[in-house]
């Protein structure tokens, strides 16, 4: 159970990050 916590935990970690990259491309682009 514990690994499947840190596992999603990850995940979210990484794709959080690929979002907010991905918005401020978005942003820099728009601007």
């Amino acid at each position: 159970m514990i690994g499947s916590v840190a596992l999603l935990n990850d995940f979210f970690l990484e794709f959080g990050t690929t979002v907010k990259s991905l918005f401020s491309f978005l942003y820099i682009d728009s601007e």
